[in-house]
Parts: structure tokens; sequence; C-alpha cells
């Protein structure tokens, strides 16, 4: 044998040993896929699980969603009446004409009510008709017309606020089905690209 032959033989054998180097690589890469596709196809069949337990609930509570349109349906009822209200104990002056009591005469009718004093014994001790005796002990109980009128507004406005939060929990569930079809059917691009690296 001659030198170029020998050096021709070696060669040879260098690049059968890088091939057989890359076809290790090649072997370890393909491995990965594998595991890669395992992992995703588990995955996804945990995704369709889960979605269907999903979908299963949300036929299940149909009716409580039924229960919460009657609440919709009684807020828009209620948001003339609401709007009024707010108008109303949004202004700055409070409603009705103002009482015929001072402030001190006001701190003496509540304190002698809490002794346990009659309206007509209050209204005789300090000056003012029984009429304003009881706006007066009624404003400091918080029953008088205004108070009413302030706390039926703030009645309404909760209500309203729950109503608002609803609409936003029943949008966001009724754009689910949709998100959930998209994920089935991107699941299933995935494992069908995946079958073809198998």
């Amino acid at each position: 044998m001659g030198q170029a032959q020998q050096a021709r033989i070696e060669a040879l054998e260098a690049e059968l040993r890088q091939r057989d180097r890359e076809i290790i690589d090649l072997k370890a890469d393909l491995g990965d896929t594998h595991a890669m596709y395992a992992w995703m196809r588990d995955h996804i069949a945990d995704m369709h699980a889960m979605t269907d337990d999903w979908l299963a609930m949300d036929d299940h509570d149909a009716g409580l969603r039924g229960e919460h349109a009657d609440l919709l349906e009684q807020h828009r009822q209620l948001v003339a009446e609401a709007n009024r209200l707010r108008r109303a104990v949004g202004s700055s002056r409070p409603t009705g004409r103002p009482l015929a009591a001072s402030a001190k005469q006001q701190a003496d009718v509540v304190k002698r009510r809490k002794a346990g004093e009659s309206l007509r014994a209050i209204a005789a001790a300090t000056g003012l008709s029984v009429r304003s005796v009881r706006t007066v002990v009624a404003k400091a109980a918080g029953t008088d017309a205004a108070s009413r009128k302030a706390k039926e507004a703030r009645k309404v406005e909760f209500t309203r606020q729950r109503v608002a939060a609803f609409r936003a929990r029943k949008k966001a569930r009724d754009a689910l089905p949709k998100r959930v079809e998209e994920l089935r059917k991107t699941g299933a691009k995935l494992l069908k690209q995946a079958k073809g690296l198998g």
C-alpha cells in the first residue's frame, strides 16, 4: 500500500468516526424529542380532562346564572330610582327645611331623651315644639327622613356595584367556552405536529 492510499484510508476512518459522533448526537436529540412529545401529549390530555370537567360544571351552574339574570333585571328597574336618590343625596344641602333648634338645643334634647324624658316633657323644658323634638331625636338615632334616604341610596349603590361585578364575571365566563375550544384546537395541532417528529 502506498502512502496516498494510507492517507485516504485514515481520512475515511476519521470521517466515519465524525459521522458516528453525529449519529450519537442525533439519537440523543431524538430521545429529547420523544420525551418532549410524551410531555406534550400528557399535558394536552390533562388539559382536555380539565376542560371536560369545567364544561360539566358549567352546565351544572347554568341555573345559578339564571338567578343572577333576575338580579340584572332588578338592577335595570332600580336604575331610575337610584338616579333620583343619587341626585337627592348628592346635593350639598340637607333634605327638608332646617331645624328650628340650635346646636346647643339639639344636644340638650338628645341628653334629656337618653335620660328617659318623654318628648312632651323635653318640648316643654326646651321651648321647642314636639315635632321639632321628635325630629332632633330621630336625627340623632339616624331614623329621620334624610338619614333614611341616604341609607336607601347607599343600598342602591351597593346593589349597583354588585351588579357591575356580576356583569364583569358573566362576560368573562361567557368567553370561556370559546377560549377552551381554541385551546383544544391548538393542542390537537401540536399533537399532530409532534407525531411527525416521532
